[in-house]
């Protein structure tokens, strides 16, 4: 697997991520918005590839509060990828490639029922929650994860 810097020709792999895990994972008018997002990045954003450089998981991260808040956007394994690792080793690049900047002091994200287990197993904790946050039977969890000496070491070995 290579993850790499996001390109205009990589819009349609990252499209096509997002919509095999509409139903399960994102709420109506979040194609819109992740469309938008595309077109207007706001920070790093990159795109997992397998051996034949077909797109099977994208996501970003940025910088906030003076660049010392890292925040995770838009992360996803296309669906028929899922349970292979791809997730793990997409979210641990993406916290890697912030894990580096000067001044960074934790990680945020935002997540639903569906995916909070998976991100406590890479070390967040739940500092907000919101029943159907999202929509009807889909709650929002706001996670942290504190970048002390030891996280950075894991991350960065």
């Amino acid at each position: 697997m290579l993850f790499r810097t996001y390109t205009p020709a990589d819009r349609d792999g990252c499209l096509a991520a997002f919509d095999s895990n509409a139903e399960r994972y994102f709420s109506p008018g979040d194609r819109e918005d992740f469309s938008a997002f595309l077109d207007e990045l706001p920070g790093f954003f990159g795109v997992l590839c397998d051996e034949s450089g077909t797109v099977v998981g994208c996501g970003g991260v940025g910088t906030r509060d003076e660049g010392r808040t890292a925040v995770l956007t838009w992360g996803m394994v296309r669906a028929d990828r899922h349970r292979q690792g791809l997730g793990r080793a997409l979210a641990q690049a993406r916290l890697r490639r912030a894990a580096v900047l000067a001044g960074v002091e934790r990680f945020v994200l935002h997540t639903s029922n569906e995916t909070v287990g998976f991100y406590q197993k890479l070390g967040f904790r739940v500092v907000c929650f919101r029943g159907n946050g999202y929509r009807q039977g889909l709650d929002r969890y706001d996670l942290e994860l504190t970048l002390g000496d030891e996280v950075r070491r894991r991350l960065l070995s």
